[in-house]
């Protein structure tokens, strides 16, 4: 995709669904659903769009963002 001869790259992250304390009517164990985080990249800086929870999915979207931005600069969450 190219705006005013910038190129702009988007790159997903899907974390998983998490189980929460709640029982369903059902007997179930409720689950927080899955989410889905954008990472809008250019030449040099980048923007994530949406953030996760927990401390575990924090510490599993800093592992893909310092293997996903390369030399780049997050500029925004």
């Amino acid at each position: 995709m190219s705006t005013y001869g910038v190129q702009l790259r988007a790159d997903l992250y899907n974390a998983p669904a998490i189980p929460i304390k709640i029982t369903l009517p059902d007997g179930t164990l409720g689950m927080w659903q899955p989410t889905v985080l954008t990472l809008i990249s250019g030449q040099s800086s980048a923007v994530l769009v949406d953030t996760l929870f927990t401390h575990d999915q924090g510490v599993a979207i800093g592992d893909w963002l310092d293997e996903t931005l390369g030399n780049k600069t997050l500029s925004t969450i």
